[in-house]
C-alpha cells in the first residue's frame, strides 16, 4: 500500500516524524453498494431506523484482547490498550480490513475519529442523527458534544447518506 509506505519513509527521513503512523476509514458508494477500507481505531457506522450500527471494529490491542477473550468489555473499554493500534499506516503492522455492504436509501453513514467515540456515547449519536437536518449541522453538534465531554483527541466527523433523485429509490 502505497500510503502506509510513505509514512514510513517520512518517518526515517524526518527526525522529528519518527514512529508516526495513522488510520484510516474509507468509504466509497457505488449505488446500491458502499466499500469500507478501514485501518486502525476510526470508525464506521450506519444509522437506520433509529438503531446505531458499528460496522468497522477497532484495530487496538484492547480489542484484540477482548476478541480473544482475555478482556471484558468494561476492562477493554478503560484499558490504557485502548490507545495502542495493533494495525495502522505506517506502524509496525497494517493489516487493512475491506468490506463490501448493501446500501439503502435510509442508511446514513457515519465516519469518525476516536476524539468522538471516546467523549460521546452511542445514544447520543443515534440522538444527533436521527434528529439530523443536515450532514453540516449534525457534524457540528456532534462534534460540540465531543468537545463538551472532554475533547483530549482529534475529533474527525463525516456524514452523508444517498439522495434520491428523479424518482429513483
Amino acid at each position: 500500500m502505497k500510503s502506509h509506505r510513505a509514512v514510513i519513509d517520512r518517518g526515517v527521513s524526518d527526525p522529528d516524524s519518527r514512529g508516526m503512523a495513522t488510520t484510516l476509514t474509507l468509504f466509497i458508494g457505488v449505488w446500491p453498494w458502499c466499500y469500507l477500507l478501514q485501518v486502525g481505531d476510526s470508525r464506521y457506522y450506519q444509522y437506520r431506523d433509529g438503531n446505531l450500527i458499528q460496522i468497522s471494529r477497532d484495530q487496538t490491542m484492547a480489542q484484540e484482547l477482548l476478541d480473544s477473550g482475555v478482556f471484558a468489555n468494561a476492562v477493554a473499554a478503560n484499558s490504557p490498550l485502548s490507545n495502542v493500534l495493533s494495525s495502522s499506516l505506517g506502524g509496525p503492522q497494517t493489516a487493512p480490513v475491506v468490506k463490501r455492504l448493501p446500501n439503502s436509501w435510509s442508511t446514513t453513514h457515519l465516519l469518525c475519529s476516536d476524539g468522538l467515540t471516546k467523549h460521546v456515547p452511542d445514544k447520543r449519536i443515534a440522538e444527533r442523527l436521527g434528529a439530523m437536518k443536515s450532514a453540516q449541522q449534525v457534524c457540528e453538534d456532534l462534534v460540540q458534544d465531543a468537545l463538551d465531554g472532554g475533547g483530549t483527541d482529534n475529533i474527525t466527523i463525516t456524514v452523508g447518506r444517498a439522495v434520491v433523485k428523479n424518482g429513483d429509490g
